[in-house]
């Protein structure tokens, strides 16, 4: 009698690939509703994904505003997406080590702090959608200084309803196309949002990886690259429960611990909710007074004094 054996492959789907990719940096993920433009009689398009993320302002000005944003606007009370994760990242912590011990000598030394920073490189995943990529943009932006340096990776392998049954890799090449064409233009002190976050070289592995199927082997070490997931709670919940817990919800913030063995157990724990806008979609008039390029403020660094202000362009 012949004995037949059936031999199941598992294919590790996408998520499993990019949690294979950010394990050892992941920092938190946060989940969000459904995207809000996919409601709206002008979805997210992955083929003008670059002219649909339109800013509120002038493409040479750093005052600039996502209006598809999907955080809260308002800075005053905490709530805000930004805010949170500022202070999950703590970079404040990073900076004390900096100025304690035998490190301050080395502070004194001409050229020192300029090849130590930045301290930390955030990198915030998104699906190729409006929402995220202005939600993501925004994170960025706020965090961007002369100790971190934050960039955003859309990536094809993250869901949005928006982009359920689509090439998403053709969001990634319109971005990437329309910066090309901006760079070609743009002067010295010219700003563009998506030409300034976007981590260019990244997506251009990715889509090096699939359009020849070359062997993609990216892994973010953890040593000082922290990794933020952003996206729809429902199309995240396989990949959050990589870590033991209960079942996560929109407008929820989970920290990550890969752990310190290289066979440890990821964990997490729930960090907090921010609040989502209803003006999503809305461009707001900011008063004057709140109209300073954020981007353009000096910083000042003397010896072991390490300001916090935005690193300029």
């Amino acid at each position: 009698m012949a004995l037949h054996v059936q031999v199941h492959i598992l294919i590790p789907s996408q998520l499993d690939l990019l949690w294979s990719e950010v394990q050892k940096s992941i920092s938190c993920v946060v989940l969000t509703n459904e995207c809000p433009r996919s409601r709206t009689d002008d979805p997210c398009d992955v083929r003008q994904l670059e002219a649909q993320t339109y800013f509120a302002s002038d493409s040479s000005s750093t005052d600039w505003e996502a209006i598809w944003n999907v955080s809260s606007r308002n800075r005053k009370g905490g709530k805000s997406l930004t805010q949170l994760i500022a202070n999950l990242l703590d970079v404040k912590s990073e900076v004390k080590k900096l100025e304690s011990g035998a490190f301050v000598e080395m502070l004194k030394m001409e050229g020192f702090l300029e090849h130590r920073m930045p301290l930390l490189w955030v990198y915030v995943y998104c699906a190729p959608c409006v929402c995220h990529l202005h939600t993501a943009l925004v994170i960025a932006e706020y965090l961007y200084t002369l100790q971190v340096y934050a960039h955003v990776r859309p990536d094809d392998r993250l869901v949005s309803s928006c982009c359920t049954t689509v090439d998403r890799a053709l969001g990634l090449r319109s971005l990437l196309s329309g910066v090309w064409e901006w760079e070609t233009t743009a002067a010295r002190e010219d700003f563009n949002a998506l030409a300034t976050f976007l981590d260019t070289a990244w997506m251009d592995r990715r889509l090096e990886h699939l359009d020849y199927e070359q062997p993609y082997t990216h892994v973010e070490d953890g040593s000082d690259s922290r990794v933020i997931i952003l996206g729809e709670a429902d199309r995240l919940t396989h990949l959050v429960q990589k870590a033991p817990g209960r079942i996560p919800r929109a407008t929820e913030i989970w920290r990550f611990d890969a752990g310190s063995g290289p066979d440890s157990t990821p964990t997490r724990s729930f960090y907090g909710r921010f609040v989502e806008s209803r003006l999503v979609g809305q461009q707001l008039v900011l008063p004057v007074e709140n109209q300073a390029p954020r981007l353009l403020q000096q910083f000042d660094v003397s010896q072991s004094q390490i300001s916090l202000g935005k690193r300029p362009i």
